[in-house]
């Protein structure tokens, strides 16, 4: 209950208390594995934390957790809907079995095989950090221009190429000038739900799939766009084999 605490005193401690979540670990053999915290801000705000460990969930998993729980909220106590089923994660590890045993099964793995093969040597950068002791994962957020995002969109229905190889070309083309070498592997994390039964699940369904692009002498970037493009449908085609 924070309500008594000034504005300022409140920050301080909800960003003491997420960052204590954020660390606390979770016992994955016996559970529970999700965490929920309530903190009172005021008589009419609140503010909920939720943790889940990175083995059980992806981002589209904590978008329909909070999606479930705003309708919940707006819905009210008082109504009494039948719930809806959604598939369970066990329902979709039966089915990836299953998979495993069909006739298309050994062709997709023939095929990351060969992706993986063809592309062994690891990729040094500069500035490279030593992880022999562990590595400690991080991120660094920032903003885009808002004119700058529209222009894009307006060069990415020109040329008819999807938004997201755009950016996944901008790695490339960055990877490829720090490092010197004509053929560039990024991880692209697909959402592994290419089935309308899993948009409401819950769980670890997303991969990254890595996508190689090959650089010429002198290529030019909307070559690199295009690449990047036809290579994400490739993966995602093969993603239900790839493990």
């Amino acid at each position: 209950d924070l309500r008594d605490l000034g504005a300022g005193e409140q920050d301080s401690r909800v960003s003491e208390v997420s960052a204590q979540e954020k660390q606390a670990p979770f016992d994955l053999e016996h559970g529970p594995v999700i965490r929920a915290v309530l903190l009172a801000l005021s008589a009419q705000s609140n503010l909920l934390l939720i943790t889940l460990p990175a083995l059980c969930a992806d981002s589209w998993t904590l978008h329909n957790i909070v999606r479930e729980a705003a309708d919940a909220y707006t819905t009210g106590a008082g109504r009494r809907d039948v719930p809806v089923e959604h598939v369970q994660y066990a329902q979709f590890s039966e089915w990836q079995n299953e998979l495993s045993e069909g006739v298309e099964f050994e062709e997709g793995k023939q095929y990351w095989k060969e992706q993986q093969a063809a592309r062994e040597e690891r990729l040094s950068l500069p500035f490279d950090a030593d992880c022999s002791n562990g590595f400690l994962p991080n991120h660094h957020c920032f903003a885009l221009d808002r004119d700058l995002i529209a222009e894009v969109a307006e060069i990415s229905r020109h040329f008819e190429l999807p938004l997201h190889a755009f950016f996944l070309a901008c790695w490339h083309v960055l990877i490829r000038r720090l490092n010197g070498c004509s053929a560039v592997s990024i991880g692209y994390e697909h959402s592994g739900r290419t089935y309308d039964e899993l948009s409401a699940a819950l769980g670890l369904f997303a991969k990254t799939l890595p996508a190689p692009i090959d650089f010429e002498e002198n290529f030019r970037f909307y070559e690199v766009w295009r690449q990047a493009a036809q290579r994400v449908k490739q993966i995602s085609e093969w993603q239900d084999y790839f493990s």
